[in-house]
């Protein structure tokens, strides 16, 4: 069975049942601390999401990497994935002790109201409330690359059931919550709790399905460099911008929405929001198989086998893309009135932009995961990097035209213009080299 389409069906199981428990969850907690307190949880839950490059872009050389890496057994095969993985830990790091750091600093200074805007005069402490989110934050951050590792290696569904796990937990420590009168910070630490915990469980789990021990991993780590794949540093860092300027762009808007706008305003977005990610999570967790997938399919197949197949995929995903937007109009205002207990109700308008965006994301997206080549991601940094500078100014434009309707049309136009239309016509001209017989592109 292809790695495809075990994660085809390992969503299937999945997906309905990590959905479930984030609605029965949001519904509890919005039960126990009312929409606009719960609002606020959710835009600190959602932090992580603006910080995917804190793996210091270890994505492209993990999943690249490890996809060449399924088969063996030999010491030298275990040593070369204990040497890739720890190069990824040893990056993520960095970046665990930076927000250790950084969370200290939000104990100490006034960074905490400025990050959670207007909301922030709904926790009783936000500074000590962002510190221990920190610490938790920093663990998962630290054990990130396991799954990018898992996703290369072929076991991309291992990942899906670390995702339902963290879902469960979450809802059952808060199930027990509510049963007693607690300040609405706790519901905000609990989901960060609960994906480290399982990050902890998962990475051991990810050393025995790659047949290394955390002793190899140690002795790896020491090291300051890949020394056999001179490449994976140069990928690592321009999939870190990308990382980077992705974040910014798909997921400020609820913060530029609470800083902006009255209070009153934000929990219909942000309910809004809370069903369009999970649901975006759930695709883009499928859809990042085609990476490793289509470059299996080179080297058994041939470059033109690859593109021809992808091509076939891509058309697939555009028309799911369709199904799942229209599904999205017609369910998110039924579920959010459920969620919410009915005290928050949400425009057509902004729940039809939304679907929109979903349509645009599915078709943007595999293209993206295509154009992993070094001069695929160095066209993608540079686009996304003009696309990050005209965000914010834009979206501070249109939410003072619009309202909150305006953070999605940001959202939208910034996606089309300097993702989905630049990367297609570059696909386009992988295309026509290909046929041509030229190599001046490359998967």
């Amino acid at each position: 069975m292809s790695t495809f389409v075990k994660s085809l069906i390992a969503k299937t199981l999945t997906a309905p049942l990590q959905f479930l428990f984030t609605t029965l969850t949001a519904w509890l907690v919005t039960g126990q601390i009312g929409p606009s307190n719960y609002s606020a949880v959710l835009l600190l839950v959602g932090l992580p999401l603006l910080l995917p490059f804190l793996d210091l872009g270890t994505s492209a050389p993990l999943i690249s990497g490890f996809s060449n890496l399924q088969s063996g057994k030999s010491e030298q095969v275990r040593k070369s994935r204990a040497d890739l993985l720890a190069f990824g830990l040893r990056r993520s790091a960095l970046s665990s002790c930076l927000i250790l750091v950084i969370g200290f600093l939000m104990l100490v200074s006034p960074l905490a109201k400025t990050i959670l805007g207007n909301s922030s005069g709904l926790f009783g402490d936000p500074k000590i409330l962002l510190f221990f989110f920190a610490v938790l934050l920093s663990i998962s951050t630290l054990l990130g690359p396991t799954q990018k590792a898992l996703i290369g290696f072929g076991k991309n569904h291992f990942t899906m059931f670390f995702n339902l796990s963290i879902s469960i937990l979450t809802f059952l420590i808060c199930l027990i919550a509510t049963k007693y009168t607690l300040d609405p910070a706790i519901y905000a630490l609990v989901p960060i709790f609960s994906s480290a915990t399982v990050m902890i469980i998962g990475y051991f789990v990810t050393l025995r399905l790659l047949g290394i021990s955390s002793k190899q991993i140690f002795s790896e780590f020491r090291k300051f460099s890949l020394h056999d794949v001179q490449s994976v540093n140069r990928n690592a860092n321009l999939m870190l911008l990308i990382t980077f300027f992705l974040a910014l762009i798909n997921y400020s808007d609820k913060y530029l929405v609470s800083g902006s706008l009255p209070l009153q305003q934000l929990p219909g977005y942000v309910y809004l929001s809370q069903i369009y990610i999970p649901g975006w999570s759930a695709i883009t967790g499928v859809l990042i198989v085609i990476w490793p997938y289509i470059k299996n399919w080179e080297l058994e197949h041939g470059a033109s086998s690859a593109m021809s197949k992808f091509v076939g995929v891509w058309t697939t995903t555009c028309i799911c893309g369709i199904f799942a937007a229209a599904l999205f109009v017609i369910l998110a205002p039924v579920l959010i009135s459920f969620i919410s207990h009915g005290g928050v109700e949400v425009d057509l308008v902004t729940t039809s932009a939304f679907g929109f965006l979903l349509f645009i994301q599915f078709a943007q997206f595999p293209i993206g995961v295509y154009l992993v080549s070094n001069k695929g991601l160095r066209f993608q940094a540079l686009w996304l990097a003009a696309g990050a500078a005209t965000y914010v100014p834009l979206t501070l434009f249109l939410l003072q035209v619009f309202g909150a309707l305006g953070a999605v049309l940001g959202t939208i136009a910034v996606t089309l213009l300097f993702q989905l239309i630049p990367n297609f016509f570059c696909f386009r001209s992988m295309i026509r080299s290909k046929r041509n017989g030229s190599s001046a592109y490359e998967l």
